[in-house]
C-alpha cells in the first residue's frame, strides 16, 4: 500500500520508501527523525544540537511541536514562517526565513508545509517552498495528513503541485481514504533517509536471518502494530481508486456548496473560499465583545444535543466554526438545517 501511495506523490520504490504507522502524529515524528538524521548524522548517539530549529506555518498540527520536544529540540525550537492573513506560507519568503535563522547561528533542520492546514483547510504553495528548501539544502516535510487524498482527483491535484519535490510526506488514510482509524503513511523520497531515521540495535529483534519480504520494524517508532496495510487494501479493493477519488471530489464539492450557502446569508461570514472539505465560518456579529465565548458555547451546545459536530479555529484573532464535510450524506438539506440551527442558537445566546 505504501508503494501505491508513493506513486500518487510521484515517487517510486526502491528509490523512495514509506511505512505505515498509527496516526499522523507518529508519521510527523518519523519524518522529522529522518530530517534530523540528514541534518545531524550523529544525533542518534550524541543528541540533537542546540542550534537545530524547525520552521512552520501558522496552523501547523500540534504534533510538530510535540515531535520537536520528543526529539530534544524543545518547543522553543519551532519558529514561524512568514504567512498571509489566512495562515498560508508566503513561498517567496521561505529562503529569506531560512537565511535569517542561519545568520542567528541556528540551523534549520526542516521546513513544514501544510497540505492542507488543519485550522483552515487551505494549502501552502508547495512548489515555491520546495524551490527555496532545495536551494538552501533544507529538508521539506509536507503534512498532507488530511489533504493528501486530493492527489487522486485530477482537478484537485494542482493544489499539491510540487509535492514530489518534498523530502517527506505524511498522508492519513483514515482522513479522506475512508479507512477506519488509525492508518497513516510516512513517505520518504530517498529510501536511505528512512533507514537512517532510527539506528537502534537489538540482537533479539534485528539479525540477519534472510527473512522473506520487507522488514520495516527498524523504520518505525512502534514495535507491535495492527494490520494497517490490510485495512487500506481492503478499502481500496472494495471501492476502487476511482471510487475513492469520486468520494474526495464529492466532499470538496459539498464543502463549496456549504460555503456558497454561508455567503448567501447576511447573518454569517466565511473565512475564505474552501480549498478542501473544510469550511470556516462564523456569525456576523461585528465587534461583539462576547463573540468568542458565544461561538464556543454554541458549538458545545450543538455537540451536547448530538445534532451537529463543529470544530473551531482561531484565525485573524477571531473564533470561527469549522465544518469538516466528511459524510456522503451531508447535502444541501443538511447544510440548511445546520445554518438555521446556528442562527436560532446565536439569537438565543444573545439574550
Amino acid at each position: 500500500m505504501t508503494e501505491w501511495m508513493l506513486s500518487k506523490v510521484g515517487w517510486q520504490p526502491p528509490d523512495s520508501s514509506g511505512v505505515l504507522v498509527h496516526g499522523g502524529s507518529l508519521a510527523n515524528l518519523t519524518a522529522l527523525l529522518a530530517a534530523r538524521a540528514r541534518a545531524f548524522p550523529s544525533a542518534w548517539e550524541q543528541g540533537t544540537p542546540a542550534e537545530a530549529v524547525i520552521l512552520v506555518p501558522a496552523g501547523t498540527h500540534v504534533s510538530v511541536a510535540r515531535a520537536a520536544s520528543i526529539l530534544g529540540l524543545g518547543s522553543r525550537a519551532v519558529h514561524p514562517l512568514p504567512c498571509d492573513d489566512l495562515g498560508r506560507t508566503r513561498g517567496e519568503r521561505v529562503a529569506e526565513a531560512i537565511e535569517l535563522q542561519h545568520r542567528a547561528g541556528r540551523r534549520v533542520m526542516a521546513v513544514i508545509a501544510n497540505a492542507c492546514a488543519p485550522t483552515t483547510g487551505l494549502y501552502d504553495p508547495l512548489e515555491a517552498m520546495a524551490t527555496a528548501c532545495r536551494d538552501k539544502r533544507v529538508w521539506l516535510h509536507v503534512d498532507a495528513a488530511h489533504g493528501g487524498s486530493a492527489l487522486l482527483v485530477p482537478e484537485l491535484r494542482t493544489l499539491l503541485r510540487g509535492i514530489e519535490q518534498a523530502d517527506s510526506v505524511t498522508w492519513d488514510a483514515h482522513k479522506m481514504l475512508r479507512t477506519s482509524t488509525l492508518a497513516a503513511a510516512v513517505l520518504i523520497r530517498r529510501s536511505e533517509d528512512l533507514h537512517h531515521a532510527l539506528r537502534q540495535s537489538a540482537d533479539y529483534l534485528f539479525f540477519n536471518d534472510a527473512r522473506t519480504g520487507p522488514d520495516l520494524m527498524h523504520c518505525t517508532v512502534e514495535g507491535s502494530k495492527a494490520e494497517l496495510g490490510l485495512k487500506i487494501f481492503l478499502n481500496l479493493a472494495w471501492r476502487g481508486e476511482q471510487g475513492l477519488a469520486a468520494y474526495v471530489h464529492g466532499r470538496h464539492q459539498a464543502a463549496r456548496t456549504l460555503w456558497r450557502m454561508v455567503s448567501a446569508r447576511n447573518t454569517f461570514e466565511a473565512l475564505s473560499e474552501p480549498e478542501s472539505n473544510l469550511v470556516c465560518f462564523r456569525y456576523a456579529d461585528g465587534n461583539d465583545p462576547h463573540s468568542e465565548v458565544r461561538h464556543i458555547a454554541i458549538r458545545d451546545r450543538l455537540m451536547g444535543q448530538g445534532t451537529f459536530h463543529l470544530a473551531s479555529s482561531l484565525v485573524r484573532n477571531r473564533r470561527w466554526w469549522r465544518a469538516t464535510v466528511m459524510s456522503p450524506a451531508s447535502d444541501q438539506a443538511i447544510f440548511t438545517q445546520l445554518l438555521d440551527t446556528l442562527e436560532i442558537a446565536y439569537q438565543e445566546a444573545s439574550y
